[in-house]
């Protein structure tokens, strides 16, 4: 079989995304585990490989953020994904990681909020970025929200996609007190999501890089009380918010998508649901043959 390659063009127009997050739980259901990460930094750059099997494949991922690549026109997240046949090694499927990263992560972020019982009202989007556009998309199709309500520090790229999505560009303040759902796609150091300013009930999705990076202050945490997250071991190891909580000895629980999608746990919020991803190789390898079944549909 012909090796299948994947630009970030080509994955854009074969990704079906209700299709994908009911691969990515089906892949969370299978009990499979990835192995820890190895991951590096220079130069401002974070730098990791992500490697999974299961299904009878396997997935490796070299993959790196770089904060400052919107500044020189280029991608946030770039890298390669290889799909490999795991009873013979045959390489089925060469991919971008750019806009792969992008659609994985969005569409995991859908599962979780369909595991909160997430029905529209408004959504809250905390940076009009990389992540920001894929989420946007993913949600547009998948939830279906009454109201988009946008803020970015670049006002200019906030106005661009609130456009795109008939959304409103609304200040920070405004955001965290009126949205149902706040989703956190940013690099900043410092908190922008105050748990003193949310809603009742309201969900927060923090999927920014690993630390020293924070989106939540530990008020959000404390609120929470339970926190969701794609992997218990990444979140513990590379989450700055949750180091944070755990520095100022804030009590919470911590429930795994997959341990939810088996029906072996719930998580159970005080006063607001929270859902943290740091990223996880089980995810790479749900969307790779999602794209890799999609590919020898189309080609």
């Amino acid at each position: 079989m012909s090796r299948i390659v994947l630009t970030d063009e080509w994955i854009d127009k074969l990704i079906d995304p209700k299709a994908l997050i009911n691969k990515i739980e089906e892949v969370l259901r299978s009990r499979k585990k990835a192995p820890k990460r190895p991951s590096i930094e220079e130069k401002g750059s974070w730098f990791s490989t992500m490697l999974a099997g299961g299904l009878g494949y396997y997935v490796v991922k070299i993959v790196g953020v770089y904060p400052e690549n919107p500044k020189r026109e280029l991608p946030l997240v770039r890298g390669v994904v290889m799909l490999f046949d795991a009873e013979n090694g045959d390489i089925l499927m060469e991919a971008s990681a750019s806009s792969f990263t992008g659609w994985r992560t969005a569409a995991t972020t859908a599962l979780a909020l369909r595991m909160m019982r997430t029905r529209g009202g408004t959504l809250g989007l905390i940076g009009a970025g990389f992540q920001g556009k894929y989420h946007v998309e993913v949600m547009k199709k998948v939830i279906g929200f009454d109201r988009y309500l946008i803020y970015d520090i670049a006002r200019e790229k906030a106005k661009k996609l609130a456009e795109k999505v008939k959304g409103k560009v609304v200040e920070l303040e405004d955001l965290l007190e009126k949205s149902d759902v706040i989703i956190s796609a940013t690099t900043s150091r410092d908190p922008l999501v105050k748990g003193s300013m949310l809603k009742s009930e309201a969900k927060v999705v923090s999927i920014g890089a690993p630390k020293p990076i924070k989106e939540v202050d530990v008020e959000t945490i404390r609120r929470a009380g339970c926190i969701l997250v794609d992997t218990r071991e990444g979140v513990l190891s590379e989450s700055g918010c949750i180091e944070e909580a755990i520095k100022n000895n804030v009590s919470f629980d911590i429930v795994e998508l997959g341990e939810i999608a088996r029906g072996e746990r719930a998580c159970k919020p005080k006063e607001i649901w929270f859902y943290k991803s740091v990223g996880t190789a089980l995810l790479d390898l749900a969307t790779a043959i999602h794209l890799f079944e999609m590919s020898r549909k189309t080609f």
